[in-house]
């Protein structure tokens, strides 16, 4: 059995309402935010993606309009190195693309943004 922190319900409730403002969650470092975000994410039907800045992820290079990467439909992994207001804008156009294509609506998570410049 998964333990879940009592949070869970919360979030998953926020999730699943029709969405009127981001939803942040916050707290001390090592304290299990990002596994309370992930298992949220899996307890809601809604389609959704998580993209932590800190880590590598595949991206669309497409909406980042950079000719070094591989042709539309394609996939490459970007480093941390790179993670800077243009990939947080890419990111959040891939997102808003989802959300237009999908129905039910789309749930982006964004891990790990405070080193990304500007990403506010």
């Amino acid at each position: 059995m998964t333990y879940r922190r009592e949070q869970y319900g919360t979030l998953v409730d926020r999730l699943n309402e029709p969405p009127r403002t981001l939803t942040f969650v916050t707290g001390p470092r090592q304290s299990g935010k990002t596994t309370l975000i992930r298992q949220a994410l899996d307890g809601v039907p809604t389609p959704s993606r998580y993209v932590a800045a800190d880590e590598p992820d595949t991206i669309r290079p497409d909406l980042l309009g950079n000719e070094h990467w591989p042709a539309q439909g394609q996939y490459s992994a970007a480093s941390p190195s790179r993670r800077d207001a243009r990939w947080l804008v890419g990111v959040w156009e891939q997102g808003r693309a989802e959300t237009a294509r999908s129905p039910s609506g789309f749930v982006l998570a964004l891990d790990e943004i405070q080193p990304v410049a500007d990403w506010s």
